[in-house]
């Protein structure tokens, strides 16, 4: 079956990744039906796109230091050399005929590089798009299952081409799902919840970090990490604030007390944010299952704390071995390493934040969702995230929040803070759901959710009442 070539992103990498699924599979047709030939030929074309790859990668990192060298300056020329090959890859994704037909008809094509052509008809299974630069044209090719002749193995997950027109649609409809579950409201009570949640929080948090680091050196790491967020105002006022949280030095009964309503304060954010995505998903909890869905929302939420405390144990464990080689190499080569370990800390926080957006997302909502469709939208996510950490901190320095507000200037600014990220932790559920809807698998309630639907009627004159009777009668 032969289909046009699109007139947008033509399939580059879709076709990379397909090549890559169906390796073991090409191997086994490769014995049966040429022998140790095709074979070789299969891993060559397999060196030849790593290859291509790497010396991708190689130019980038070539190129970013000679400008910066010839710029004088590292961030000037990181910028140049990040325009450039952005540049680059638009102009390759909108028209790149000539370099799909260069890699996936040289690299993957070469699979059928023998004497014998698969044929259409021979069997059914996972599909291989291939460019034809002569007819403009696109050919499906179909690898054969020898395990069952004639039978088609399906593969879960969907086939279909991540175009500019789709991830445009993808925008669309995660935009107009921002409006319509009314996220900044969403984000507002986040927000509210946030602030008598972050003290208990953090009390949690250091506790499970300072078992491994000690407690000192972790309220030190984390507060450093919060100012970076923050500012050091609001991370010194809420420092104040878990000290004065801290529930070390009372009595049983009121330690006691005190560790049940700092584990109540802690798990109240997580609490909020799983309705919020089951909104924002269409997922609610089965009714007459209230206090055992309750209790089993907070051990979650527990849990998800837990989860968070250890990769924020490693994120800082990673951090310090960067710092440490950044140390030992400036003394050689000072602003070489500066930028090269910036870069690697920023990849290093974007990982770490994508993490924990992955586990928000596939843990806290009564769904059941895949990793790869959670890993895409957290990826968005965190992005958003640390573009959005730059902007708030120039709105909130422009400002000049804290000295409008007076002595309330730190909350206000910790408000604003949570409200904003609170957002973009919202529009990445919406995101997750429209990608997932377009691109991934089928998101599926839990054992303990349904799914709903939001109906709008016209009722004409009647009253609210007589609509809550004929709705109570209906169910």
């Amino acid at each position: 079956m032969e289909t046009k070539v699109p007139k947008d992103f033509t399939g580059l990498w879709a076709n990379i990744q397909t090549y890559f699924r169906i390796q073991m599979k090409m191997r086994k047709l490769a014995a049966i039906e040429k022998g140790s030939k095709l074979a070789a030929n299969l891993v060559t074309n397999t060196i030849v796109v790593l290859c291509l790859l790497m010396a991708f990668t190689a130019a980038l990192v070539t190129l970013t230091f000679y400008l910066s060298h010839l710029l004088k300056s590292y961030t000037v020329g990181f910028g140049c050399a990040t325009v450039l090959f952005t540049l680059l890859s638009l102009l390759i994704c909108w028209k790149n005929a000539a370099v799909e037909q260069f890699i996936t008809g040289v690299a993957i094509r070469g699979f059928f590089a023998t004497h014998h052509e698969p044929k259409l008809e021979e069997a059914q299974g996972h599909g291989l798009n291939t460019f034809n630069g002569e007819t403009g044209q696109r050919t499906k090719l179909l690898v054969q299952d020898q395990n069952e002749p004639g039978h088609s193995k399906k593969f879960n997950m969907k086939n279909k081409n991540v175009t500019l027109r789709g991830i445009w649609a993808v925008l669309k409809n995660s935009f107009t799902g921002f409006s319509d579950h009314k996220v900044t409201k969403l984000s507002g009570s986040l927000a509210y919840y946030t602030v008598f949640s972050m003290a208990p929080l953090l009390v949690v948090i250091i506790s499970l970090c300072g078992i491994f680091l000690g407690q000192e050196a972790a309220q030190g790491q984390i507060y450093g990490q919060l100012a970076g967020f923050m500012g050091k105002e609001t991370a010194l006022q809420l420092q104040e604030i878990v000290q004065k949280a801290s529930i070390g030095k009372k009595g049983t009964i009121a330690f006691i007390i005190g560790a049940v309503t700092l584990l109540v304060g802690a798990t109240t954010v997580f609490a909020d944010i799983q309705d919020s995505i089951n909104i924002i998903w269409g997922l609610k909890p089965k009714p007459k299952r209230g206090w055992l869905k309750m209790l089993q929302n907070r051990f979650l939420s527990f849990s998800v704390i837990i989860s968070l405390g250890f990769l924020l144990l490693v994120s800082l464990g990673v951090t310090a071995v960067l710092d440490g080689f950044s140390a030992r190499l400036q003394v050689r080569f000072s602003d070489v390493s500066v930028v090269l370990f910036y870069i690697l800390n920023q990849v290093v926080t974007l990982a770490v934040v994508s993490l924990i957006f992955s586990v928000i997302f596939k843990l806290l909502p009564d769904a059941i969702i895949k990793w790869r469709d959670v890993i895409s939208g957290s990826v968005i996510t965190a992005l958003l995230f640390m573009l959005g950490k730059f902007g708030i901190s120039i709105y909130i320095g422009q400002s000049d929040v804290g000295s409008t507000y007076g002595a309330a200037g730190s909350l206000v600014i910790l408000l604003l803070w949570t409200y904003y990220s609170s957002i973009i932790l919202y529009f990445g559920a919406e995101f997750t759901k429209a990608f997932a809807l377009s691109y991934g698998s089928e998101i599926h309630p839990s054992h303990y959710a349904v799914t709903t639907k939001e109906v709008e009627l016209e009722s004409g004159g009647q009253s609210v009442q007589e609509n809550e009777e004929t709705a109570r009668s209906k169910s």
